[in-house]
């Protein structure tokens, strides 16, 4: 609409020059006079017929007047890009019109109307349950709370917690009154905590009793810190006294109050947020990545960008309200934020939220909650199966086939007792689980075909990162899944970058989208199969990294977003992570990802972790280091459970048979040149 009223003040102001210099200035301004007696003539008689049907919006329904409306590139038309690389654009759908709610707020609020006191959270610790209405009051509590203690528009609201309610209706609160929620990673080091809550600039600090002595010696000094919310309902800790009443709060002698969460939401109004409504392209979240050890990134998402995510995934994956997600990830973690919160809110499904991982209480948690969808990392996939054929006391290349909802510790006896206060699968009824949704690092194909054929439960990987809000890449549940694939794009458009190669101009009118970076000038330039960079260009996208001005240059070069991914895609769309941009390595003529020794190595049957290392010798040249954990008891008498070999002799024997199992898998070139024994394979919260 905007675009066709401007296009004729333009034509009209090239005209008049040309035509001045000829005086046909007495036409023009007859032409001018006729033209208003016309549309007076139309609106004198009185036509109600015909400018009716001009204000009607365009076929596609519309939000009401008072919401902002559809920017034009929302709801532009799917297109196709012709080449080799031909990927259904399909971001540029409406996909906002897929729900109702125009923000977050107004999603907690129409989800609360709707459902009542459906539940939406239980805590799998305690057995609490929280109803769509209870997550309405509180969350409205919580976001009038963070305004009364001063924090105003865009304001960064830092979080320290471990998974709990409290942790929920802080996020959700947070984002509810327009400020951001920063959650931060409880196993980050001194030095990363300090520089992402100094980086941040947070006004409020969110943590509990258990995370207190990790920020109590630096809270005085952070700067534009304004007060400090504990939560567990403490009147004192480590010597501090924790205030219950924050009104007219006036800070003691430059030391930052700490107040408990619990007595001063029980004091805030729960009628109506105070705060102004945000507006979906407002910004949500201020997510920092672990990609820096010593200085971590923030990455700022939107509230679209959580509702797009969400809305995609559940349609991808065929979810409705009838679900139960259990979690058991960190809620820092963007998947963990999505699938665990998010997903579900959108369903107006439950959520079944677990204070930590806990191989012992997985499934028991299965069965009681009868939980339908949880959120993995890959570590988790290796330590239950590995949990379950020790207790089963089989092998992997004698696995039974059991029922539906056994494991193969159906080979033992049903009612074993012992087996169900071990907490192991075959001890437990879970039939309701019918998919384990993984990312956020590789996940070996060998791992994930033991996961299946011992559970039953098909594994469904994709590829997910906190630019991208959550999955970017996911495999489809409908029976087409490929191993060792993390799927085609979910709702975003997606592809390879082959720095060798010159790059070529887009091959089709995209319609540019409202940030001036996201407009692609090029179109990746690897052919199928080849290798390269994974790039995404989308709304799920963040809006940028904060307060990082020289690394948003280049991480969106080309109007797209670099991974920093190695991948390949194949003919039918589905890619293929390869490892990390830099770890390529070059021997022989020859180019390979350190994946590809661990993926083979995997397929040992006494391997239970690798991780490969490309290293540049001065003398030799290339060399490869190769870091194994075996499984336990391997090597009788060995330390670690077995995982460490007792002497020399064992080390150089089992040395042997596994480079004797890769030669039939692996080229010469390939292989690694030294193979070392570790007892664990030091790993991020995320299992890289």
């Amino acid at each position: 609409m905007r675009k066709s009223s401007r296009q004729p003040a333009k034509r009209s102001a090239r005209k008049p020059a040309p035509k001045a210099a000829r005086k046909p200035a007495p036409k023009r301004a007859p032409k001018a006079t006729r033209a208003k007696p016309v549309k007076a003539k139309r609106a004198g008689n009185k036509k109600p017929a015909k400018p009716a049907p001009q204000q009607k919006p365009p076929r596609t329904p519309t939000a009401p007047a008072a919401k902002p409306p559809v920017p034009a590139y929302v709801q532009a038309p799917v297109r196709k890009t012709t080449g080799s690389i031909g990927v259904r654009a399909r971001f540029t759908d409406p996909l906002r019109r897929f729900n109702e709610h125009e923000n977050i707020r107004d999603l907690i609020e129409g989800q609360a109307a709707r459902l009542g006191d459906k539940p939406f959270l239980v805590c799998e610790d305690d057995g609490r349950e929280y109803s769509y209405r209870a997550l309405h009051d509180r969350t409205t509590r919580v976001a009038n709370l963070l305004r009364e203690l001063g924090a105003g528009n865009g304001a960064r609201v830092a979080m320290l917690l471990e998974n709990s309610a409290d942790a929920v209706f802080v996020l959700l609160g947070a984002m509810k009154s327009g400020l951001l929620a920063v959650p931060l990673n409880e196993a980050f080091s001194p030095v990363q905590l300090r520089s992402a809550l100094e980086d941040s600039g947070a006004s409020l600090l969110v943590t509990s009793p258990a995370n207190w002595q990790r920020v109590s010696s630096m809270v005085d000094s952070l700067p534009g810190l304004q007060a400090v919310l504990l939560t567990g309902g403490a009147t004192e800790l480590g010597g501090v006294r924790v205030g219950q009443d924050h009104r007219n709060l006036a800070p003691d002698g430059g030391f930052v109050p700490v107040l408990s969460l619990d007595a001063c939401c029980a004091l805030a109004s729960s009628s109506a947020v105070s705060s102004p409504v945000p507006r979906w392209w407002d910004e949500a979240a201020l997510i920092y990545t672990e990609s820096e050890i010593k200085n971590p990134r923030g990455v700022i998402l939107q509230h679209r960008q959580f509702m797009t995510s969400a809305r995609w995934l559940a349609t991808w994956l065929k979810l409705d309200e009838r679900e139960r997600v259990m979690c058991t990830l960190p809620l820092f973690h963007t998947k963990a934020q999505v699938m665990g919160v998010f997903l579900p809110l959108v369903l107006g499904a439950t959520v079944v939220i677990s204070r930590a991982f806990s191989v012992n209480r997985f499934w028991r948690a299965v069965e009681r909650y009868k939980a339908s969808v949880a959120v993995a990392v890959p570590s988790m996939v290796g330590i239950l199966t590995a949990r379950e054929l020790s207790g089963a006391r089989v092998s992997r290349t004698d696995l039974p086939w059991p029922a539906a909802h056994e494991s193969p510790g159906a080979a033992c006896a049903r009612d074993d007792a012992e087996a169900r206060e071990q907490g192991l699968a075959r001890g437990h009824d879970i039939s309701t689980l019918r998919m384990l949704v993984c990312g956020a690092a590789p996940l070996p194909r060998a791992a994930q075909k033991a996961f299946e054929q011992c559970f039953l439960v098909p594994v469904i990987e994709g590829f997910s990162m906190a630019e991208t809000t959550c999955f970017a890449t996911l495999n489809p549940m409908d029976g087409t899944r490929r191993l060792g694939s993390v799927g085609p794009t979910v709702g975003n458009k997606a592809a390879i970058q082959d720095d060798r190669r010159p790059a070529r101009p887009l091959e089709d009118n995209w319609q540019p989208t409202g940030l001036a970076r996201m407009n692609p000038p090029i179109f990746p330039t690897a052919e199928v199969g080849e290798p390269g960079e994974l790039c995404i260009w989308g709304e799920n996208v963040m809006k940028e990294y904060f307060r990082r001005p020289a690394a948003n240059p280049a991480a969106f070069a080309g109007g797209w977003f670099h991974t920093g991914d190695v991948a390949r895609q194949d003919p039918d769309g589905f890619f293929y992570i390869l490892g990390r941009k830099g770890e390529e390595i070059i021997r022989d003529g020859k180019r390979f990802m350190p994946r590809e020794i661990d993926e083979a190595l995997f397929a040992h049957a006494q391997v239970e972790m690798a991780a490969s290392v490309g290293v540049q010798d001065a003398r030799k040249g290339p060399q490869v280091t190769t870091w194994v954990v075996m499984r336990k008891g391997t090597f009788e008498g060995g330390a670690a459970d077995g995982r460490l070999p007792r002497d020399a002799a064992q080390e150089q024997h089992m040395t042997e048979l596994l480079e004797a199992h890769l030669q039939g898998r692996l080229e010469p070139g390939r292989r690694p040149t030294t193979i070392l024994f570790l007892p664990q394979i030091p790993q991020d919260s995320s299992g890289k």
